[in-house]
Order: C-alpha cells, then structure tokens, then sequence
C-alpha cells in the first residue's frame, strides 16, 4: 500500500485573501483530503483542524480514518481489511509528520 499518502507542505506567505485587504490573514485554516486506496480497498481522509488545549495553547488536530468493506462478512475478511486500513493510517501519518515528530512527539524508533 505504500503510496496511499504523499506528504503534504504547507505554506504560508501572510498575503490577504482578498486583493482589497478586507479578510486579510486567515485567523485559522483547516485543511482535508481524500485518497483512494490501492487495490480499490477503500478511501483514507485525512482532516487537519485547528483548536485550544485545555490550557488555551494554540494547537492543529490531525485526523487520518480509513474507510471501506472486507471482501464478504467472515471474521478473516473483516480482520484482513482491519489490517490494511489500519496500515494505511499508519503509512500516512509517517508520511506527513517530520521526523522531529516521530522522535521528539511519538518517540518512534
């Protein structure tokens, strides 16, 4: 399934939306996507929205789902599509976190 995902950069440049200035700089953006899956197994969302910690910091939720239907209702077709869903979530969010992230957040090895 690798490619399910390619990272995302964002940029910001403080330019107003409007060529007038009336919005100016957004105050907060959100951000979502939609991927197919390979093989037609289904869809990965990915949501970026931004919110408060209970202290007040400012911080950006991440939210990465994968969506779709085992082959037919028996327990090793549901566990199989578990699985490669459960990979795709994982796959993405590697892809679109830094390394510093992995490290210093997730303590990944």
């Amino acid at each position: 399934m690798d490619g399910c995902c390619e990272p995302v950069i964002f940029v910001s440049d403080d330019r107003p939306i409007a060529k007038d200035g009336l919005l100016g700089t957004p105050t907060n953006v959100r951000y979502a996507a939609g991927f197919e899956l390979p093989d037609n197994d289904g869809t990965l969302q990915l949501e970026l929205v931004p919110g408060l910690s209970a202290d007040g910091r400012n911080l950006v939720q991440l939210s990465i789902t994968a969506a779709g239907a085992p082959m037919n209702g028996d327990v090793d077709s549901i566990m199989e599509w578990v699985d490669k869903g459960r990979y795709a979530v994982v796959k993405c969010f590697s892809d679109v976190t830094s390394d510093e992230v992995h490290s210093n957040v997730w303590e990944r090895i």
